[in-house]
């Protein structure tokens, strides 16, 4: 979203998808805050690094969902939370972009230390949602069947998807992207640029006495957004 026209096409294609609320990664601006760009149907809320435009998280808040939040916290540009007003619970969201399966294990650590505590400090009765591109590829590994259900497009976790069941497990939630029977081609969020290797890295995790409350998550391509989008329905 930093180079010229990037918000625009994201606002015309989010139109197009008619998405109240969207988690963005790699926003690339610098600080944090709101946006409200004059004629935009969306609010943008960024968690960015203060002086390199590298990575940020956010999201984009339509019309319909702008008088339901609460509050927005930046917390850097791996992280940030945002909280809505909903119909039974408020519901906690925190946006992520974890590091990819090459980082070095103590930014890995570091990174899901910080996770940890803002979860934690999520109030206790809400809804609470983590989703955003967490570089993990989830298996259908038997030992993890009940975090994560038997429709990853992946057999096998790598190391970055154990440490996300392993994450799931000690807060109590449940991956809800592999969870649900889709095609092959509405599970995957990532495909190489030569076109030969597609994955599912991009995942969404509901705390678990909830986890009804999540009814269908779907991948839509968006080719005018080089990418995809994933669709969850609450």
């Amino acid at each position: 979203m930093y180079r010229t026209g990037a918000l625009k096409q994201l606002d015309d294609e989010l139109a197009k998808l008619n998405m109240d609320l969207v988690a963005l990664q790699e926003i690339r601006w610098l600080g944090s805050g709101v946006q409200n760009r004059r004629g935009s149907s969306y609010d943008i809320y960024y968690s960015c690094h203060d002086r390199h435009h590298m990575l940020g998280t956010g999201f984009a808040v339509g019309q319909r969902a702008k008088s339901a939040v609460i509050d927005f916290k930046a917390i850097n540009d791996r992280l940030c939370y945002l909280r809505m007003r909903g119909k039974f619970h408020n519901i906690s969201l925190i946006n992520v972009h974890a590091p990819t399966e090459d980082k070095d294990e103590e930014e890995k650590d570091l990174f899901y230390g910080r996770l940890a505590k803002l979860y934690e400090s999520c109030p206790r009765y809400d809804v609470k949602i983590i989703l955003g591109d967490f570089n993990a590829k989830v298996g259908r590994e038997s030992m993890y069947r009940q975090y994560i259900g038997t429709h990853s497009l992946h057999e096998h976790s790598n190391e970055n998807g154990s440490r996300l069941v392993q994450f799931a497990a000690a807060s109590n939630l449940v991956i809800g992207s592999t969870k649900f029977a889709r095609r092959d081609i509405h599970k995957t969020t990532w495909v190489s640029p030569d076109g030969a290797t597609s994955n599912q890295i991009d995942h969404v995790l509901i705390n678990r006495r909830h986890q009804s409350s999540l009814l269908n998550e779907n991948v839509v391509a968006t080719p005018d957004l080089a990418g995809t989008t994933k669709s969850v329905d609450l």
